[in-house]
């Protein structure tokens, strides 16, 4: 299980945090952050437990889904970049 936390991005930096529960086995998670219109805004990225940053230097300013996938599970959440 993870959670993403929402949030408004102020920086370029958009931090991306998610727990796990104990398990026997090491996950690997898919991030994939997307404009509204559906475009990856940059190439999908292989994750593991803990906390991870993703910096985004040239992101302009508006709305995203940022998207955590690991098996079956998906959770997306919307964020603004000001």
């Amino acid at each position: 299980m993870f959670l993403l936390k929402k949030g408004r991005v102020k920086q370029k930096t958009i931090i991306i945090q998610f727990n796990i529960l104990p398990s026997m086995f090491s996950q690997a998670y898919t991030l994939q952050i997307t404009n509204l219109q559906g475009q990856p805004v940059m190439p999908a990225q292989t994750l593991y437990a803990g906390n991870n940053a993703v910096y985004l230097p040239n992101l302009p300013a508006g709305m995203y889904f940022v998207t955590l996938t690991s098996g079956k599970q998906v959770q997306t959440l919307r964020w603004v970049v000001q």
